[in-house]
């Protein structure tokens, strides 16, 4: 069986353009940062996403960015300002609808776009965005599990803590006592 019926009349589309240069030392340094952490659960949890973001910002600094830009469409635009409105939003009682309608689009056709675009349920991004306020909570003080769960959107204390420790691998409790152990040990 061909793997396409109109083989003949298909049309190929041209590969997307290549950007090849030096490595710089400022997009090197948070690569190799990346890197090395990966070994450590810890490190990677806490660390990577910082070592993401850093790398993203190298990459839109270069003269490659042009490239990337030019392969943003209205969709993505519009995805990226979706993602704004949840991280405004996440300790909100936020819907998919409410998601939607923040970007004028129907509500299945944001779902698919947004899953399409970043690779997660637009649900999954605003769990992730309020776990990733309620760690910070946890780890800025003293701050009840119970408030922090409150505080970033979750009606159920224990729905949290499930949450939680299926994005972190730890419950609340001990992943704070983790950090400020590791803190201890590093300071």
């Amino acid at each position: 069986m061909p793997i396409c019926e109109d083989f003949e009349t298909a049309t190929l589309e041209p590969p997307p353009p290549v950007f090849m240069g030096p490595v710089e030392e400022t997009f090197a340094e948070p690569l190799c940062r990346l890197l090395t952490c990966l070994d450590n659960p810890l490190e990677r949890r806490m660390l990577v996403p910082l070592y993401l973001r850093e790398i993203a910002f190298r990459l839109l600094r270069l003269d490659a960015a042009s490239l990337l830009r030019a392969s943003i469409t209205r969709e993505h635009t519009r995805v990226l300002r979706a993602i704004r409105f949840i991280e405004e939003n996440a300790d909100a009682g936020t819907t998919v609808q409410a998601m939607a309608e923040s970007v004028a689009m129907s509500g299945s056709h944001f779902a698919h776009r947004f899953r399409e675009i970043t690779g997660v349920s637009p649900i999954q991004y605003l769990k992730r965005i309020r776990l990733e306020k309620a760690r910070l909570l946890l780890l800025k003080g003293d701050l009840p599990v119970s408030i922090a769960a409150v505080e970033t959107g979750y009606a159920s204390t224990s729905h949290f803590s499930r949450d939680f420790r299926r994005q972190f691998f730890l419950s609340p409790t001990s992943y704070v006592q983790s950090f400020k152990e590791h803190v201890a040990v590093t300071s």
